[in-house]
This record gives structure tokens, C-alpha cells and sequence, in this order.
């Protein structure tokens, strides 16, 4: 394992930007239980903006700054869960399209598996799955011995384990084939015993295992200087290094869950939010009001119960205080009352925000 001193230390001796790859930002999960729907909402939002400020703060002690190269895994993985092509295409350009609303395109750039491969593939993108597979590819039967020596992915495969069943539990007229079925016939997710589910989910999960470990050995190849991160928890002495996708301890990832406001104490009066990642299902128990966009009338987020709509437009002056305001565009959620709140933004409003009540 390389050390981080020892990785970092290379970049600021170039006098080069510390350059950083993070897997991840892959597609919004299908499931009804997690999320609003198929494109980035706010919960890539907060994100994203939590990520740049970590940039901006190594820039402030090192002059070329910090890199950070997402390389969106919504490509190879979208085959084995069942995520249309398009569903990828969509959030790619919305997370692309966050980026630049932020200002942040200097130092958070998104690559995909087809933007390595277009020129051999086209817009084949099972050909280019195919490939990946066939020149990186560890065969199945290596797969088990390889999760039982290695912590890290062994923590992974329980992570897919469940982050597949939490999925199909939440889309249970998926097509589906038991992997012990030897007529192989599809058949809904739902009509399935719950042995048989486990089975299924095991399957995907062991399936994910050989793509994961195919995609870490050709983004090696592609990027092999670049300090290593990750969405997922990491042991001590691993080759990757954990990252948060939000502040503070949630770990829940943006592309798995729906943003929530949250009072800091128990009432209206109560001064600052807190934002967190949960689960759609969790804000819906919690009678969480939806937060719908004015201009495309997606759902975006959640907010607390006991809030009211100037609690909303203070938390979105508070969420974006640092963003140049040119950079302000009507796909940001944004209220009348945000402009008079924090005027120096001078946003020509759109609609007022609209909260299902």
C-alpha cells in the first residue's frame, strides 16, 4: 500500500494539483423506498458542494490546488441492477450539470466509462461492458477466495448484499431469474420465496464483486498516481481512502437516498439546519414535506414538518452563501423569498417555491 504522505508528496513536489479519484455518482437507485426519481436532486447538490469545499480548503495551503476525478460507475454496474442506459445518460448530465452551476468545473470533473471507450465502441455500451469485463475481468469462481482475504472487499460484498436487497425490495416488479432455477424463466421479484430472493440478491451481489474489482484494476491502469478514495468505509492499511459524501457522520450516499432539512432543536425558533441523506421511505414515516422544484417540478428533497417556507429560503442562503452568484441558474430550486433574504444574488426569481402540504 502506498502512503498518503507518500502520494500527496509527489503532486506538491511537481508544484502539480493533488489529484484524486473517487468512484461513485453511478445513477439514482430505482427504488421507490430511497429516492425522488432518476436525476440528480438536491442530495447530489449538498454533496457536490461539500466535496468543493474540501477542495477549496487543501487550495488554500497548496497553490495548485486539489483535482478531484469522479469516475461514474452508473456505466458497467447498470446492467447487473437493471438501470436503463438512459437512466445513466441523464444523471451523468445532471451531475455535469450541478458542477458548472456551482462554479466548480476546475476542480471536479466527471468521466465516464464511454469517454475512455467512445472511439473503439460507439454508443455500444454493452460491447464496452463486454470489454471491460473480458480484459479486467477475475472469473467467478476466484471471486469467493478473494472476498474471504481481503477485508476490504469483503466489506463491500456485505455492503452490495444489502444495498441490492434494500433495492429489489424497493422495485418488486423487477424481472428477475433464480440463479438455482434451471429453466432460467423471468420471473417478478416479488413472486419469489424468500430463499430464493436471498439467492437472487447474493447473485447480483457476487456479480457487482467481479465488476467492482475489474473497474479498480482498470482505473489503476488509467489513473495509477492519483490518491485513491471512496464512498464506502475503509480498514486501516487499505489502498483507498474513505470519504464522506456529506458532512458530518451520515454515511448514506446521494445516489441512494433523498436530502432532509433538519432544526437544529426541537422547534421552529431553533437557529441553523442540518442536512442529511436518508432513505425517501424514512422522510415519508417522518411526515417530511416534499420540496418540489418551481421550474421543472421534480421533487428535490424533504424538509422537517415543523419548518415553513422562510425556514426553507434561509436554509438555501445558508447552503449556497459561498456560491458566486452568477452562477445561480433557474435549475436551482430557489423561492422569491431567497432573493429577498440574501439580495446580493440577484436571481431573477422564478415561480414561488412550492411545498406539498
Amino acid at each position: 500500500m502506498r502512503d498518503l504522505t507518500e502520494i500527496i508528496e509527489k503532486f506538491v513536489a511537481r508544484g502539480e494539483a493533488v489529484r484524486m479519484v473517487l468512484p461513485g455518482y453511478p445513477y439514482k437507485s430505482l427504488s421507490e423506498r430511497k429516492c425522488t426519481g432518476v436525476e440528480p436532486d438536491d442530495a447530489e447538490v449538498y454533496s457536490l458542494l461539500y466535496l468543493d469545499s474540501i477542495l477549496k480548503e487543501i487550495g488554500a495551503i497548496h497553490g495548485p490546488g486539489a483535482k478531484l476525478i469522479i469516475f461514474s460507475d452508473g456505466r458497467p454496474y447498470s446492467a447487473i441492477v437493471g438501470v436503463p442506459d438512459e437512466n445513466v445518460t441523464r444523471y451523468v448530465a445532471g451531475v455535469r450539470r450541478i458542477i458548472r452551476n456551482i462554479r466548480a468545473e476546475k476542480r471536479i470533473e466527471v468521466v465516464t466509462l464511454e469517454d475512455l471507450k467512445k472511439d473503439e465502441f460507439g454508443e455500444d455500451f454493452d460491447a464496452m461492458r463486454r470489454w471491460l469485463m473480458d480484459t479486467y475481468g477475475v472469473a467467478m469462481d476466484r471471486i469467493d477466495g478473494a472476498i474471504k482475504s481481503d477485508p476490504d472487499l469483503e466489506y463491500r460484498y456485505t455492503s452490495m448484499k444489502r444495498f441490492r436487497f434494500e433495492d429489489m425490495e424497493g422495485r418488486p416488479r423487477t424481472v428477475v431469474v433464480d440463479p438455482n432455477d434451471p429453466s432460467k424463466r423471468p420471473v417478478p421479484y416479488s413472486s419469489l420465496g424468500s430463499n430464493a430472493k436471498k439467492r437472487v440478491v447474493g447473485d447480483m451481489a457476487k456479480r457487482g464483486m467481479q465488476l467492482a474489482m475489474a473497474w479498480d484494476a482498470f482505473l489503476q491502469d488509467v489513473d495509477g498516481e492519483a490518491l485513491r478514495l471512496s464512498s464506502n468505509r475503509k480498514h486501516c492499511g487499505s489502498k483507498k481512502f474513505s470519504i464522506a459524501m456529506m458532512p458530518g457522520s451520515n454515511r448514506h450516499t446521494p445516489w441512494h437516498g433523498a436530502v432532509v432539512t433538519i432544526p437544529m432543536g426541537r422547534d421552529e425558533s431553533a437557529q441553523g439546519t442540518s442536512i442529511r441523506v436518508i432513505q425517501r421511505r424514512v422522510a415519508e414515516e417522518h411526515q417530511c414535506r416534499e420540496i418540489v422544484d418551481p421550474v421543472s417540478r421534480r421533487p428535490v428533497g424533504y424538509m422537517y414538518p415543523a419548518f415553513n417556507e422562510d425556514h426553507i429560503a434561509r436554509f438555501y442562503v445558508n447552503a449556497l452563501r459561498e456560491v458566486p452568484p452568477q452562477a445561480i441558474t433557474r435549475d436551482w430550486p430557489l423561492s422569491r423569498k431567497i432573493a429577498e433574504i440574501y439580495e446580493p444574488l440577484k436571481i431573477p426569481a422564478p415561480r414561488s417555491m412550492e411545498v406539498n402540504r
